[in-house]
């Protein structure tokens, strides 16, 4: 449509669900377990499952299946860290792919604009050509107006070839 270099990128009504619709069963678990680990609500319970987890293992009421210095916590502790790392580095890259496709939509609408204002821009000129027209055969008809009356005023007979 217009002079720029700008991908075509088939749009939606507001480019919405082409930008934020994942793709795959992958990026929508991994867009969920990302948001629910960045949430309150997830740490508060990792603190009270921590908190209990200690608790336990500190009390002498049941048998100790983790004593000090709780090395199976810290091996839950690494396995949820190796795991959480990727997912996060997942939904990075969701994140900047998302942020491309926006920019992307962005760029083309910024094009679209522009040569919507181009052909404004060059109506506009047309119709101001237009209007000089108008201006030059009024002053023309007013002229030819002027000498129709000068002609009837001196009581001349006008003769209309």
């Amino acid at each position: 449509m217009g002079t720029h270099d700008t991908p075509k990128i088939p749009l939606t009504s507001n480019g919405h669900s082409l930008i934020h619709n994942p793709n795959g069963f992958g990026e929508r678990l991994a867009d969920k377990v990302v948001a629910f680990m960045g949430s309150w609500r997830f740490i508060i319970l990792q603190t009270c499952i921590v908190c209990l987890w200690i608790m336990i293992n500190m009390l002498a009421l049941v048998k100790h299946f983790d004593p000090f210095p709780f090395i199976l916590l810290n091996l839950l502790f690494s396995t949820q860290a190796a795991y959480s790392s990727p997912l996060i580095l997942m939904a990075a890259n969701r994140t900047y792919q998302k942020d491309k496709k926006r920019d992307d939509i962005e760029a083309l609408e910024v094009g679209e604009m522009s040569d919507i204002q181009n052909t404004q821009l060059g109506l506009l000129e047309h119709l101001n050509e237009l209007q000089e027209n108008q201006m030059e055969i009024l002053a023309v008809l007013r002229e030819t107006l002027q000498i129709i009356k000068d002609h009837i005023n001196r009581g001349e007979n006008l003769r209309i070839t």
